[in-house]
């Protein structure tokens, strides 16, 4: 007899941000090497444009993800859009202005290697080492006239901008688009004081208040540095405000805190509207079911318009090891944008670490630079093969053989634009590799892989997972079914999360670029796709030693050689994209815990765990009939009764899968048997 949960369909009200994919061309493709400190090479390449001199970046670590992760819950304004460029047609757009001032010859162009919305942004690549930049980008002028405030968003995305960025600009000007002395500073960003969300993540949004009531406004893009960073720019807007709007900005949390550690919460609001404004802010948590606990709330008094505060709000301590979205909302009873009342955080207290880390490698075997990452990776593999999967995805160029959609999606996700880029459970990246011509510098890669390996069993996890498959041989097909199983390590209330599976193959015979002659972890296929599957999201409110089954059923890829493949999958967070917890299974040769799934023909009669498990409001239940037989399977509930028979005729020998649908159920623990010839559980 094995035990079935049941869970209700979910309630709603909470806000998730997921990854989606943009109509972005590939046909820039940076490769990573090492910058020599002379420049004899260089020289031979001064007409080349820096995008092509990427090759030359330095190695480096960067940690994306901060301690500090602010979310912004960003809602369009309800008032009139003043103004908008999406860089779609000619450049720069007409009425804008282009201003060059350093000696590079690189200034603000179009590009079609990233995009937020269309196929086309603005952006400013670096210049080489001997030369500066002092690059603007001005808009038309803008008439504020009759407002009290108005807003500017825009999307911004970068490369090198954590190691190597020097300064970005929003400046302002009200009497001269060309006089650039005109112009003050709205916001200066560094890589110490700004974080740049890429096009998957929020707009930039800053308050155009001190320049209300201006019947011409020029606002500059001003990028300055010495082979510094790209800087990316779309879709640039400016609105009129709401007469009456209060925006929650952030929760100023860290996203860990250890259990019995006291903290003083912290929430960024913001006037979006015309008019001063007092009103209440409420900070506190959400349950499973959506609904909010309110924990302390505080009184912002005549907050003027463009004007943001800091709210700190009554202490708060972690008693255990749990995970919830932590709030602020903001309650002006006169508010024309309700929709942006509310940031939230998942902030978590886990005390276990994670067993097993996750690399994931853009590359490309077209890459100069990607053979020297190929090999530190393998090796990371060898001396670590219970604790570390690695997945590689290929895009260097169209004409990979290695290519499929998938890897183009997890790059796309990631936001990766230089090759190779390794990213250690979807948080630690390190940009750059060496050639075959630098084999003696390759250990450099394989410490730094090392190390960051060596953090990622460092970092706190609420999750374990676990994997094992089956298959079925037909005469023209193979159909594994693999089932992970997801086990609670504490309370999780965050609902982000997604599991991805996804098949790997390695010692694939390849000569390329002059000293590699196979290419090992290639993602061959993800299912259902590099979108993943939703993770656990019923009734049942997850509590410490829960466990949540899932199945993915496919058909071995033609061509992908089985006996050396993998197949891994793992937990990721889609808004912090941190990997919690991964599990990998070989297709040639799994674990005895899994042999008697893994075998073609059982022996004997087997009833398998239903999957998932809770479930709603259908679960799968699969066995195997060692030969044809009268079946009977029946569901009970918990106190014996029967409440439906699933099965009952005679069934051939081998795999059966039924599906039960327990929609009609109240949630619960209910219980289903499986009788045949001699045989009864």
């Amino acid at each position: 007899m094995a035990r079935l949960g049941i869970s209700q369909q979910p309630c709603g009200g909470f806000y998730s941000k997921y990854f989606h994919s943009k109509s972005v061309t590939n046909n820039h493709k940076l490769e990573e090497g090492t910058m020599q400190k002379t420049f004899v090479t260089i020289l031979t390449v001064l007409a080349f444009t820096a995008l092509l001199f990427a090759g030359e970046r330095p190695q480096v670590n960067i940690q994306k993800n901060n301690s500090v992760i602010k979310i912004n819950h960003i809602a369009k304004p309800a008032g009139a859009t003043l103004f908008s460029e999406s860089f779609e047609g000619e450049f720069p757009p007409s009425g804008w202005l282009r201003v060059s001032n350093g000696s590079s010859p690189n200034e603000w162009s179009q590009t079609d290697s990233k995009a937020h919305t269309g196929t086309y942004s603005a952006y400013v690549a670096y210049s080489l080492p001997w030369q500066t930049m002092d690059e603007w980008l001005i808009t038309p002028a803008i008439d504020l006239s009759g407002l009290n405030n108005a807003i500017l968003e825009f999307y911004e995305d970068e490369h090198y901008w954590d190691d190597s960025g020097v300064e970005h600009d929003i400046k302002v000007s009200t009497t001269s688009q060309s006089d650039l002395n005109s112009f003050t500073d709205l916001l200066v960003m560094t890589p110490n004081n700004h974080t740049i969300e890429g096009f998957n993540g929020d707009p930039v949004t800053l308050y155009l208040s001190d320049y209300a009531g201006e019947s011409t406004v020029y606002i500059a893009f001003r990028y300055t540095g010495s082979y510094a960073d790209y800087w990316y720019i779309d879709d640039v807007t400016v609105s009129a405000s709401d007469d009456h709007d209060v925006k929650a900005v952030s929760v100023d949390m860290n996203s860990h805190y250890d259990v019995s550690s006291t903290v003083q919460p912290q929430g960024t609001v913001v006037n979006a509207g015309q008019n001063t404004e007092t009103f209440d802010v409420q900070f506190g948590y959400l349950e499973w079911d959506g609904s909010e606990v309110v924990l302390d709330t505080k009184t912002v008094s005549n907050l003027a318009p463009g004007a943001s505060t800091q709210v700190t709000f009554a202490d708060y301590t972690f008693t255990d090891a749990y995970e919830y979205y932590f709030f602020i909302r903001t309650m002006l009873s006169s508010d024309m944008n309700t929709a942006n009342d509310r940031a939230t955080l998942g902030v978590n207290s886990f005390q276990d670490l994670k067993t097993h880390v996750l690399m994931e490698k853009a590359t490309g075997v077209e890459c100069g630079y990607c053979p020297g990452a190929a090999w530190a990776a393998d090796e990371l593999f060898k001396n670590h093969p219970d604790s570390v999967s690695v997945i590689e995805y290929h895009w260097y160029t169209e004409d990979d053989p290695f290519l499929n959609d998938d890897s183009k999606g997890r790059i796309r996700y990631y936001g990766i634009t230089g090759y190779p880029t390794a990213v250690f459970d979807g948080i630690n990246y390190r940009v750059g590799g060496r050639s075959c011509s630098d084999q003696d510098l390759w250990d450099d890669i394989l410490t730094d892989y090392e190390s960051m390996y060596q953090d990622g069993l460092k970092e706190p996890t609420g999750f374990s997972l676990s994997l094992k498959f089956f298959e079925e041989i037909s005469p023209s097909d193979t159909t594994i079914t693999a089932v992970s199983t997801t086990t609670y390590l504490a309370p999780s209330y965050v609902t982000d999360y997604k599991l991805r599976y996804a098949l790997i193959e390695s010692h694939i015979p390849y000569q390329w670029q002059d000293c590699m002659d196979s290419v090992q972890f290639v993602e061959r296929k993800m299912f259902p796709d590099y979108n993943g599957k939703d993770f656990y999201s019923g009734s049942t409110t997850p509590t410490t030693g829960m466990t949540y089954s899932d199945t993915v059923v496919f058909s071995f890829p033609s061509g992908v050689v089985k006996e050396n493949s993998d197949l891994v999958v793992f937990l990721q967070n889609d808004v912090t994209q941190e990997v919690m917890a991964t599990a990998r299974v070989s297709m040639n040769n799994p674990t005895s815990a899994i042999q008697e799934q893994h075998s073609l023909q059982p022996n004997r009669y087997v009833l398998y765990p239903n999957h998932p498990n809770p479930f709603n409001p259908t679960t799968q239940i699969q066995y195997y009939l060692p030969h044809r037989s009268n079946v009977t399977l029946e569901v009970y509930n918990a106190i014996g009764q029967k409440i439906q028979t699933l099965v009952n005729e005679k069934q051939a020998k081998g795999f059966h899968h039924v599906t039960f649908n327990g929609g009609h159920l109240s949630s619960g623990v209910y219980y289903y048997t499986l009788k045949a010839e001699g045989f009864s559980q």
